[in-house]
């Protein structure tokens, strides 16, 4: 099982990367053998660290994600999947919400049901408008002939669809992480600014107590000279 894991390349992002090593960290706890290709530096050398069966060969990185890395990455994959060496390739990334909230989503690129994405209603298409490799369940094969054959128009739609994907999951992750960095950031500004608030009253608390005793001290000070000016 191929987990394609989606984090950053640096931290400052708030629990960004740690919700996505937390969910990961769940799909290794289930049965199979794992197999980690892990997008971004920080995510790379967390799971690493903690034992995992990570592609250190694999480098690559979410920042300002490209069609043509993401096209390398799933050619790599998908051949490793057409040879057998790997079974299931999952995708693990954060998924924005709305601008407040964002969630870790996992989603299972290969293999997958031509039916989930082929929804054929057979009363109101007539059968001949498909060929019998398509139309599965049909009783009586088509009698058009279709150029290309259907088998490989699939084969390079699945090809199109898996890399169209990939780079949607990089673009999704990286306006998660900059969203959660810049919440990250405003929220230590924030935090800040009310300690300095805070520290600001205390300072003239202790500034004024300091200036009170100093003109405590003068005035007792002033009225011991003038007790033993008067006693002289």
């Amino acid at each position: 099982i191929a987990s394609i894991v989606v984090t950053a390349d640096k931290g400052l992002a708030g629990a960004y990367n740690h919700n996505v090593v937390k969910a990961e960290e769940e799909i290794l706890a289930g049965p199979g053998e794992h197999k980690l290709f892990v997008v971004g530096e920080l995510g790379l050398h967390t799971l690493a660290g903690r034992g995992y069966n990570v592609n250190m060969d694999f480098h690559n990185t979410v920042t300002k994600p490209s069609l043509e890395r993401v096209r390398l990455l799933a050619e790599e994959l998908i051949q490793k999947y057409l040879s057998g060496e790997l079974d299931e390739i999952k995708v693990i990334y954060t998924r924005m919400i709305n601008t407040m909230e964002v969630t870790v989503d996992m989603q299972q690129i290969l293999p997958f049901s031509r039916e989930d994405f082929i929804t054929i209603d057979h009363k109101k298409v007539p059968k001949a408008a498909f060929s019998s490799s398509l139309a599965e369940g049909m009783k009586d094969e088509s009698e058009y002939p279709v150029y290309p054959d259907p088998h490989v128009v699939l084969d390079e739609v699945v090809r199109n669809y898996v890399i169209g994907f990939l780079y949607g999951t990089f673009v999704e992750a990286t306006a998660c992480e900059e969203n959660s960095r810049m919440t990250a950031m405003k929220t230590a500004t924030d935090n800040a600014k009310d300690l300095l608030g805070v520290l600001t009253i205390k300072y003239n608390r202790v500034r004024q107590a300091a200036i009170t005793q100093q003109i405590t001290e003068i005035s007792s000070g002033a009225r011991a000279l003038r007790r033993k000016k008067n006693q002289s």
